[in-house]
């Protein structure tokens, strides 16, 4: 990337200093914004796209870096295409999600590209590992009442609803490749303890998904690493943590439930993985995912092209379903999720929109791993770190809609920096 020398006027900073400012600003300002006040998201997110278009006409020469912009053109261009033509209503629910990933791609660009050139990345980083951190304390709180301040926090962040197992799992599985990362880099004892509360805070969070999700993520750094111990390692931490929270469900609930104002049953949800596995296995898993698969090819056999509209798969779930093939517990509700990242994406933006999607996830990667096989050092443990969190959410993806939270696209947007560049 070639920038633009010399100083401002009257300032004492390059416009590579200037960009970089402008757009930890911009980065706090997107993350911190309050989901529930969705009266201000259009101006923001047109905001956002205009001042980010300035600092790319002042710090560069270039508007658009096509090796960063290549990937998203290949989902982009029929996404817009099923926005505009199918029979759903215009939805642009998808464009937000591409202004975070795009952020995220040219930050992890230009720091493989010039480390140590621009802090902005790691601004990114330790937002997210503090999110992560105040998810743990927030599932901590149904047992310690003293942490209730933590769920007031989360919702002031903007990051979503109180008992959203799957958006907390996401953070995390961020926390704990993060720490998996920090430990194989330094190898120091205090990084498993933090580690294993990691672990704990995820077998607590209740979500299959997430669990089998953390498991891939941490097992393909390991595998990346090259490192039998440290799969053994992780597997052992992971075991203790599911078996001690396990053992431990049916008594704490006991303890506490005189001084928590959460009910008996609530807290052995949260607190005991077999009373959650059997409650789940009864209404929401084979019976409801099969109803709600069906309904989605539904959609799109008969839209085949361009699907039912991006975000139009709730809206339109209730109209192609069939009761009788449907859980009670999703047959009771007005409108549901697709449950699948990959049935969301075919029954909403169609073949085309599909195809897209797969290439554009096909470009990314294999650009990616060009440029893992050229690293070495901490440079390639920062790699296989990014392609070991995305791997776990898109996991995740199997059997939740995670595409619609900006997190999995702020992870497509790291694997999609890192390969943009080549040493």
């Amino acid at each position: 990337m070639n920038t633009v020398s010399g100083r401002f006027s009257g300032l004492n900073i390059t416009p590579m200093q200037f960009q970089r400012y402008l757009l930890v600003g911009l980065i706090g300002l997107y993350m911190l914004y309050p989901r529930h006040l969705p009266w201000i998201s259009v101006t923001l997110h047109g905001s956002l796209l205009a001042l980010i278009s300035l600092v790319y006409i002042i710090a560069h020469r270039g508007f658009i870096d096509t090796r960063l912009a290549l990937p998203y053109l290949l989902f982009l261009i029929p996404l817009i295409l099923s926005m505009l033509f199918s029979c759903g209503s215009f939805n642009a629910i998808y464009l937000r999600f591409y202004i975070s990933s795009g952020i995220a791609s040219y930050l992890t660009a230009f720091y493989f590209h010039k480390p140590n050139s621009l802090d902005s990345l790691l601004f990114v980083v330790y937002f997210i590992l503090f999110s992560a951190v105040l998810t743990a304390l927030q599932l901590f709180s149904d047992l310690l009442p003293s942490l209730s301040w933590v769920e007031h926090s989360q919702t002031l962040l903007g990051w979503g609803k109180s008992g959203d197992p799957i958006l907390y799992g996401m953070f995390l599985i961020f926390g704990t490749i993060f720490f998996v990362v920090l430990y194989c880099n330094g190898r120091k004892k205090y990084v498993l303890l933090l580690l294993q509360i990691m672990m704990v805070a995820i077998v607590v969070n209740a979500s299959r998904a997430v669990w089998i999700g953390t498991l891939a993520g941490v097992l393909t750094l390991a595998f990346l690493r090259g490192e039998t111990k440290l799969c053994v390692l992780l597997l052992m931490m992971f075991g203790l943590a599911f078996s001690g929270v396990r053992a431990i469900g049916a008594v704490i609930p006991s303890l506490v439930a005189s001084s928590s104002s959460k009910p008996r049953s609530e807290l052995m949800y949260k607190t005991n993985p077999k009373y959650f596995m059997r409650e789940l296995s009864q209404e929401a898993s084979k019976r409801g995912r099969y109803g709600i698969l069906l309904t989605g090819l539904r959609m799109w056999r008969q839209y085949p092209l361009l699907g039912v509209g991006p975000g139009n798969f709730e809206k339109k779930s209730t109209e192609f379903a069939v009761p009788e093939q449907l859980s009670k517990q999703v047959r009771d509700e007005d409108y549901f999720d697709p449950q699948n990242i990959y049935l969301a994406i075919l029954s909403e933006s169609g073949t085309l929109g599909f195809v897209g999607f797969l290439g554009m996830l096909s470009l990314v990667i294999l650009r990616f791993f060009k440029q893992f096989t050229h690293s070495k050092g901490k440079h390639r443990l920062r790699l296989a770190g990014i392609f070991s969190f995305f791997m776990g959410l898109s996991v995740v993806g199997l059997a939740h809609d995670v595409h619609l939270d900006r997190l999995y696209w702020i992870a497509l947007g790291f694997l999609n920096g890192a390969g943009a560049y080549h040493d």
